[in-house]
């Protein structure tokens, strides 16, 4: 909103009062607060490490697996974190679904993480995978939804 609110105001040129401001840099504020108070929230499942052998050895359990891959300066997946993956109700669904949970984190560029992207036709994060048993590995959107793991995760396999 605080940016949008700039951009217009230097659009056209206008110098904001300053109590417009005020509200800008209070609305800014209050929206960085309420994401790092939801993303510090305790957390119930244990995300593991990524690796591609994690990731294999994973498969034959027969258990689907979600790999979240993420940076610690990307905003999309910060988000998602706090509004989607770390939430109470995808929090139940994973460990209903016996879900395992990889987090590659890409924040200083890792390579074998960045070849990772590259396979799967990525040149950054954010990318979750997601590994169904008797399916081929499913590239989910970078805007996840509760709705749409569940329906992933619950919906019937068919090999």
């Amino acid at each position: 909103i605080c940016l949008l609110m700039s951009l217009i105001l230097f659009i056209y040129g206008a110098k904001p009062k300053r109590i417009i401001a005020l509200i800008a840099l209070l609305t800014a504020a209050l929206g960085l607060w309420s994401l790092s108070s939801m993303h510090n929230k305790p957390q119930n499942l244990v995300w593991q490490p990524w690796s591609a052998a994690a990731v294999e050895k994973a498969l034959t359990t027969g258990q689907p697996v979600f790999v979240d891959f993420t940076a610690d300066w990307c905003i999309t997946c910060k988000v998602t974190e706090a509004t989607v993956l770390n939430t109470e109700k995808v929090q139940k669904l994973f460990t209903e679904t016996r879900t395992i949970l990889f987090k590659a984190d890409w924040t200083n560029q890792n390579p074998e993480i960045s070849n990772e992207l590259a396979r799967h036709g990525r040149k950054g994060v954010p990318l979750y995978l997601l590994y169904i048993p008797g399916k081929d590995v499913e590239i989910l959107p970078q805007i996840l939804t509760p709705s749409l793991l569940k329906s992933k995760l619950t919906s019937p396999t068919t090999p």
